[in-house]
């Protein structure tokens, strides 16, 4: 892919995985990687007071899920490795004090759905 810089300067070529790069690291949502334990194997930032060694490959999802929604993201995570499906829910994470709408989904390569 090309673009031509916002000043003019002559045109860069970046691959489609910068793209995504610049897409995951910075958007003001978090965009969270999982296995299909619920165990975090990526975070694109992370909130006070937890830091990224806190959370990859030691946090599961159901650490930040309110105990009533815990059966609907056990069934949204097996539906998204299983089927491929995606499932919606809002969700009040009481570490933070915020409330999250969340979307999971599976990622694949090559055909397969390998994490959600």
């Amino acid at each position: 892919m090309t673009l031509t810089a916002r000043d003019g300067a002559p045109a860069t070529t970046f691959s489609a995985e910068d793209a995504w790069r610049g897409v995951a690291e910075n958007p003001s949502d978090f965009f969270v990687v999982m296995r299909g334990d619920g165990t975090i194997i990526y975070i694109n930032r992370t909130a006070e007071p937890f830091r990224f060694e806190d959370i990859i490959d030691k946090a599961n999802v159901l650490d930040f899920t309110e105990p009533k929604n815990q059966a609907l993201v056990k069934q949204a995570l097996h539906d998204a490795l299983a089927e491929g499906k995606v499932t919606e829910w809002e969700n009040f994470t009481e570490a933070v004090n915020r409330w999250y709408w969340n979307v999971l989904g599976p990622v694949t390569r090559n055909g397969r759905v390998y994490a959600a």
